[in-house]
């Protein structure tokens, strides 16, 4: 069963991601029209698997285990959105090059939240 509702860019949600999200105010949905959701799953899959195999290993975040892709504005917000998802260890690694990334691509105005991990990074740089 799918749920929908607005939260980001996309627009449906599996009962596991609406659990894990702890969403309120979303409604079960039966049926799934796939060309109204189109647009959501190119939010979720910007990039394929042949193109992300081609990215060099210092254009990711944890560049050892090719984790969070740093190629464009998109995939750095991502990554600073699933900071908190990294282990401890490699906290202060991905920091850095979630940082660097900010310096290349120019990126301006972020907002990292106070209950994000990378918030304590992010403010040191400013």
């Amino acid at each position: 069963m799918f749920f929908k509702g607005k939260y980001s860019e996309r627009q449906y949600f599996n009962y596991k991601e609406v659990k894990n999200m702890k969403l309120e105010k979303l409604k079960p949905v039966k049926h799934i029209d796939i060309f109204k959701t189109h647009k959501a799953m190119e939010f979720v899959f910007e990039m394929t698997s042949a193109e992300r195999s081609e990215l060099p290993d210092e254009m990711f975040g944890l560049p050892e285990k090719r984790k969070y892709p740093l190629d464009s504005k998109k995939h750095v917000l991502s990554a600073i959105k699933f900071f908190n998802y990294c282990s401890l260890k490699e906290e202060k690694e991905l920091a850095n090059n979630i940082l660097r990334a900010i310096g290349d691509l120019n990126i301006k105005n972020i907002n990292v939240g106070k209950g994000n991990r990378f918030y304590r990074y992010y403010n040191e740089k400013l």
